[in-house]
């Protein structure tokens, strides 16, 4: 059983690293981006409008490099979704960043 405070350190932890991570980093397409942790692995999936391009493809890499930079030994996982418009993203763990619709 994992200690609840060292969860809920490595909660605030890894939202504070998305969300700075996002900054700048935002586009109209982006929809939401959610998180899910544990000790040795941290996933996040980026959910934008349409087809995902080239760019948004790079930005997901981009974060997923300064997150990797922010846990190292953890192993990091940062993907670009396409969402479908009519539906919100299904949240993993937690929401780093949700826009209003």
């Amino acid at each position: 059983m994992s200690d609840p405070s060292s969860d809920l350190e490595l909660r605030g932890r890894v939202l504070l690293c998305l969300q700075t991570s996002l900054l700048g980093m935002v586009d109209s397409n982006l929809r939401a981006v959610t998180a899910d942790w544990d000790p040795h692995t941290i996933r996040v999936r980026m959910y934008f409008d349409g087809e995902v391009t080239e760019a948004q493809m790079e930005t997901a890499s981009d974060i997923e490099g300064e997150v990797m930079a922010s846990f190292p030994g953890f192993k990091v996982s940062v993907q670009a979704h396409c969402a479908p418009i009519a539906v919100k993203p299904p949240m993993l763990r937690a929401w780093a960043f949700l826009r209003r619709e």
